[in-house]
């Protein structure tokens, strides 16, 4: 059973962009492997997904940029679709970069 998520803040007007790429699978297999994650293999190629954004949250602006792995779904969320392992994350806001 999927839960729904509850979220710490709500955004409008974000202006967002996404590139999805490939990568060595044979690398990320590597380098998940210690944490029992697999990426997911398209092509015998990990896809990976980038992630910029610019925001404002309570009159505040940033700007933030995520790298993520695709992976395969865990065994125990069999509904969901698509998942992605969080790599690393960079916020223009030191306040938001350590709350997040």
């Amino acid at each position: 059973m999927i839960q729904d998520i509850k979220y710490a803040a709500s955004l409008s007007g974000v202006k967002e962009v996404s590139i999805l790429g490939l990568a060595d699978l044979n690398y990320w297999n590597d380098m998940l492997n210690p944490y029992a994650i697999k990426p997911l293999s398209v092509d015998n190629k990990a896809q990976i997904q980038i992630i910029s954004a610019e925001a404002k949250f309570k009159g505040i602006n940033f700007s933030e940029v995520s790298f993520s792995v695709v992976i395969e779904p865990p065994p125990i969320s069999h509904k969901l679709e698509d998942a992605a392992c969080l790599i690393q994350a960079y916020n223009s806001n030191k306040l938001f970069a350590f709350s997040e």
